[in-house]
This record gives structure tokens, C-alpha cells and sequence, in this order.
């Protein structure tokens, strides 16, 4: 068993209380009510408050508002799990405030993507807590929550034994070789906005993880350039491309491809792409803070292989 430094949540089981907030962007209560139905279908107990609904311009109430849902999920014993309804923007308007509290003495899973990506990084370098860049919670009432995706996030969040692997659809980039260490990382944008934060991503020792929603390649450039202006592909063992959906310029050409070889064609780390998770058909939960490996050296390989609970 690889040992991590993290503080593991334990196993989800059948009757456990899962906390849904609002962190980000208001939402559709139709989505949210099906995604309820199939929270209760997997054995989970969702646990909210009519707050939830609150609205404040486009977010899901104000920060503080947002800021003091998260802690009181956070701090409840009886809570296992803390998902986020939706993404969009808010999350990092509260981040600030979150990175100063203590963290509580029980880990949680935590599972979001997009804006929220601003939350794992308070929660992986502040709080250390391991967590999951997976489907957002108003995802689970959709069509779209079937087949890979729904298998491996349930064998994440039961199955004590499970470890991610993919083996399919990948290709490399830069150093051809095999490296371990923790993965961190998430949407581009909430990356590049976290420089000069109390909670500004720390790549060192690290493979960092990149993923896009509906970025123009010369603005992928810029921030691509902007993290590495502020040396944060300095000391990384490795980078994964996730999905860099709608990535499409005024001119309809699809362009980013060629921004990341130019980036990291030549990087003297492993670099590999076509690992789907972010905002893509298929959102693959990747654990964030836990050992992996990713190869770019014989058989390309994304792999976890630590396991993410100790129950």
C-alpha cells in the first residue's frame, strides 16, 4: 500500500449522508430534483437546505452565504461526501475566506469540476484532503450519466480497493519515461486565476492536470504562458491533458492542438493527452492528491495507484 500524507475519507456505504452545495452558478431545480432521485438509487442519503435555492445576480446566493454552506457541511460528523451542484463561476470568490479556516479533524470526499477546481485547490494544499475532479451533482439526472463514467465514479466512491487505470485513446508529448507523484491541477483559467491567492496552485512534485471549456487558442496560449511565467512547470514531475471542449476560435478553426504541442512538444517532463475528464461527452473521476502514475514510454498508461479511501 503507497502512503500519502493526505488524510483519507473513509468508504462510502449504502445510508451514508451526502452534502449537495451551491458554490458556484445558480441552477435548474428540474435537473436537481432527477439528480436527487438518483443519489437515493445508489443507497446515498442527500442532505440540503432550502438555502440552496438562493440566488444573487448569477450565483448561487453571495459568497458568504456559499462560504458558510461549505463549512457547515464540512464540519457535520454525520456528512461522508460534499458535492457541488454545479460549476460556472462564484467558487472562487469565497476561496480566499475558505484557505484561512481550520480544517475539519474528518476528510470528506469532495467532487466538482470547472469553478470549483478553486475549492480542491484550498482543500488538497491547505486542508490536505484528497478529492475528486468528477461529475458535477447536476450531471446525475441527465442521460449523460452512463456507462464508464458512472462505473468508475461509483467504484471510487464504494469500493475501497478500486484504482483508476487507462490504457486506451492516449498520446504523448515531450520526455518519453515513467514518473509517480500526486496529481493536482483542473480547469486552465481557475489555475491561471489562482496565482497571487493564498491557495495559488503548487505544481512542485506534482503532475499537473489541465482541462478547458470554451477558450480561443491565444487565450489557452496566455495562460499556458502565464503559469509558466510564474515557474510552475519548474520542479513538476509530469502534465495530463484532460478535454478542452467548444476550444474553438472566431474563425470556427479549432486551434488548440497546436498551442499545446508548441507548450510541450519539447518538455523535458512526460506529457500525456486524452485522458477525458473536465467538460467533455465523458467525465472521468480523477483523484486529486493521490499517488499516480502516467507513462509516455512503451505502453502509454494513466494509472492511480493509491487508493483513495482506507476504509
Amino acid at each position: 500500500m503507497v502512503k500519502s500524507k493526505f488524510k483519507k475519507p473513509l468508504v462510502l456505504k449504502k445510508g451514508d449522508k451526502v452534502g449537495i452545495i451551491a458554490p458556484s452558478s445558480s441552477f435548474n431545480r428540474k435537473s436537481f430534483n432527477k439528480s436527487i432521485k438518483v443519489l437515493k438509487s445508489l443507497g446515498l442519503v442527500p442532505v440540503y437546505d432550502k438555502s440552496l435555492f438562493k440566488k444573487d445576480l448569477i450565483f448561487a446566493g453571495t459568497p458568504e452565504h456559499r462560504l458558510k454552506s461549505f463549512m457547515k457541511m464540512a464540519k457535520r460528523k454525520d456528512i461522508k461526501c460534499i458535492w457541488c451542484v454545479r460549476g460556472g463561476a462564484g467558487a472562487y470568490s469565497f476561496a480566499q475566506k475558505l484557505a484561512s479556516k481550520e480544517a475539519p479533524k474528518q476528510p470528506k470526499y469532495f467532487i466538482g469540476i470547472s469553478d470549483t477546481v478553486a475549492l480542491h485547490l484550498v482543500l488538497n494544499q491547505m486542508w490536505k484532503w484528497p478529492t475528486i475532479h468528477g461529475p458535477l451533482f447536476d450531471r446525475l439526472g441527465t442521460d449523460k450519466f452512463k456507462g464508464i463514467e458512472k462505473v468508475c465514479l461509483t467504484k471510487t466512491l464504494f469500493d475501497p480497493h478500486y484504482r483508476l487505470k487507462i490504457l486506451g485513446g492516449l498520446k504523448a508529448l515531450g520526455k518519453k519515461s515513467t514518473v509517480m507523484a500526486p496529481v493536482i491541477g483542473g480547469n486552465l483559467t481557475i489555475l491561471a486565476a489562482s496565482l497571487g491567492s493564498k491557495w495559488e496552485v503548487d505544481t512542485r512534485g506534482k503532475i499537473l492536470f489541465l482541462e478547458e471549456l470554451c477558450e480561443p487558442a491565444y487565450k489557452i496560449d496566455r495562460m499556458l504562458w502565464q503559469l509558466r511565467n510564474a515557474s510552475k512547470f519548474d520542479g513538476i514531475k509530469g502534465v495530463v491533458i484532460g478535454d478542452f471542449t467548444d476550444c474553438v476560435d472566431s474563425n470556427g478553426k479549432k486551434r488548440w492542438p497546436l498551442i499545446i504541442e508548441r507548450h510541450f512538444k519539447k518538455s523535458k517532463v512526460p506529457v500525456l493527452l486524452g485522458v477525458h475528464s473536465g467538460h467533455g461527452k465523458v467525465r472521468m473521476p480523477i483523484p486529486f492528491g493521490l499517488k499516480t502514475r502516467i507513462s509516455t514510454r512503451g505502453k502509454l498508461c494513466f494509472e492511480v495507484i493509491e487508493n483513495f479511501s482506507h476504509g
